[in-house]
Parts: structure tokens; sequence; C-alpha cells
């Protein structure tokens, strides 16, 4: 058992190695994403699998669409403060516009707001391994193996200690929108009492700060430097084709690029 373990590692750590010297950097659209694709696809065919690249359209900037209007709300919510009239309606009307836009997207998972932007183009690497044998039982379910091979972006609330606080952060968000959008409601009744209403303002601004905590990392990593090393998603994939080997061993592309390395490739794996 030990032994059939290190060898998995051993063969996963070639995979690493293979993809640490083809794919140097794949941003997400790129034409590089679309080369590691390819990388990916061809050891994928030398194990037999049903391998296809099937492209889809993306809408980067639409990713951070969300996130501006998470901005605009705070600055109305602030705005609607220190103004009065119609500015101070105009700004309320706004934020609850924007915050009821982000329950309705959350609710019914509509991509109205991650498909504005223009269209660029993406893919996915598919390889399926048709259960075939006696062992086959009738009924069984499909497994399926999913890993990013693209290159992603740094976000402060990815590494660090911030990591283990992100998906709480998520998980509120959508509470955080409800609240936000029923302080401002309470703001637009002139009859209810100044004091109450500036309880409500500040009950308001405390909800709207892990939706800014999350806007802003989002927006920082839509500019900030690409990852590397542990970071950069080939570990996942180096175990995704680890796992092919596994399901239809057979020598690619790979095992020869080891070979023709020599002994100092053998040492390096060891």
């Amino acid at each position: 058992m030990r032994a059939a373990k290190e060898e998995d590692m051993a063969k996963t750590r070639d995979y690493m190695d293979y993809l640490d010297d083809n794919v140097k950097m794949a941003p997400a659209t790129s034409q590089e994403e679309y080369q590691a694709a390819e990388t990916i696809a061809n050891v994928l065919r030398d194990h037999k699998l049903e391998t296809s690249i099937e492209e889809f359209d993306a809408h980067p900037w639409g990713m951070v669409v969300p996130s501006v209007l998470v901005l605009i709300m705070f600055v109305c919510l602030i705005v609607a403060k220190f103004t009065t009239g119609p500015v101070r309606i105009a700004t309320l009307l706004v934020a609850i516009l924007v915050a009821g836009l982000t329950i309705f997207v959350h609710y019914t998972g509509s991509d109205i707001l991650r498909n504005l932007g223009p269209a660029v183009s993406s893919q996915n690497v598919v390889g399926i391994h048709r259960a075939t044998g006696s062992k086959v039982v009738k009924g069984a379910r499909p497994i399926v193996i999913v890993a990013h091979y693209d290159t992603p972006r740094v976000n402060f609330l990815r590494s660090g200690h911030l990591a283990r606080y992100q998906s709480a952060l998520r998980m509120v968000s959508i509470f955080c929108h409800m609240a936000v959008a029923v302080t401002v409601i309470f703001q637009l009744f002139p009859f209810v009492p100044e004091v109450l209403q500036t309880i409500m303002w500040v009950i308001g601004l405390v909800a709207m700060l892990p939706l800014l905590v999350l806007a802003v990392s989002d927006i920082y990593s839509r500019f900030s430097r690409y990852t590397a090393g542990s970071n950069d998603n080939k570990a996942s994939v180096a175990a995704m084709l680890a796992i092919a080997n596994k399901v239809r061993p057979m020598a690619d592309r790979v095992d020869d690029e080891i070979e023709k390395a020599g002994p100092d490739r053998a040492q390096r794996r060891r």
C-alpha cells in the first residue's frame, strides 16, 4: 500500500514538473491559456480518453460589476446622510435599487451582471473515460474530476490569515445586502424620528463593511499580479492527470520526456 502511494506521488510530481516546463503562465482568456489547454488535452489523449476542448464566451469585466455596485451603494449611503431634498431621495433610491438587484441575482441565479462587458473566448478541457468491462454496475453514477488550469491573480483574501474569513464573508454578504436595503428604506419615511434614522444608518454602515472588504478584494484582484508557485493551479492539474493515469495507465509524453532526460531527471524524481 505504501509503495503504491509513493508511486502515485512520484507520478504527480512528474506531471507537476511537466507542467512547470511547458506552461509558464496562463492568464484566463489569453492565448497562453489556450496553449495550456492543448498541453493538458494532449496528455489526456495519450491515455485514450475522449478528449475535447470546449470553447465558450467569458466576460472578465462582468466579474467586477457586482463589486462596483457595492461601492456605488456605499457612496449613496454616505451622501444621503448629509444631503436633503431630491438629492437625498435619489441616492437612497439608487442604494435600494443596487441592493434589490443583488438580492434578485442571488436568489434567481441570474447572470445579468456577470454577462456585462465585452465577451472574450475561453475554453474547458474535457476528458471522458467510458467505463467498460465485467465490473461495470448498471446505474452507477459517473465520477467528475475538476481542476482549474488558468493562472489566477493575487487576492489578499485568499492568502495569509485573512483566507480563513473569506468563505464566512461571502456567506453573510447576501444578508448584509438585505440589512442595507432595510436601513435605507427607513431613511425614506419622513415620519420616522431622526434618532431612529441615524441608528438605522449606522447599522447600514456596519452591514456595508463585509461587502466593502469583498468588493475591494475582487477589484484589486482584477489588476494585481499573477500568482506563482503553489497558487498557480498546476498542483491540482497534476493531481488530476495522475488520476487519469491511474484510471487508464499507459505511457504518455511525460514518460517520454523523463526517458529522454536520462539519469538526471530520474534523480530529480527521487
